[in-house]
């Protein structure tokens, strides 16, 4: 069988939604309870427009990467 390349994310979809779910199970779990049937979408999406390929490959991704970046509810996010 062969994968499909996404030109615009430089990667294999597959294969990364592979590896966040074997390497990072807890956040692959917390991720799929907040989007569903598209958290492979919402994941690439997310990898894609916020945090870079390379980013994420080296250190991983935060559930809780959705918080609001300007401080508001902050201590509501720190609990």
């Amino acid at each position: 069988m062969r994968q499909t390349y996404d030109r615009a994310l430089t990667l294999f979809p597959a294969d990364v939604l592979a590896w966040v779910q074997a390497t990072q199970p807890k956040a692959w779990e917390t991720l799929t309870k907040n989007h569903g049937a598209k958290v492979g979408e919402t994941l690439l999406a997310r990898l894609r427009d916020r945090l870079g390929t390379l980013n994420v490959l080296r250190h991983g991704i935060e559930p809780a990467a959705d918080k609001p970046r300007d401080g508001r509810r902050a201590q509501g996010w720190a609990r």
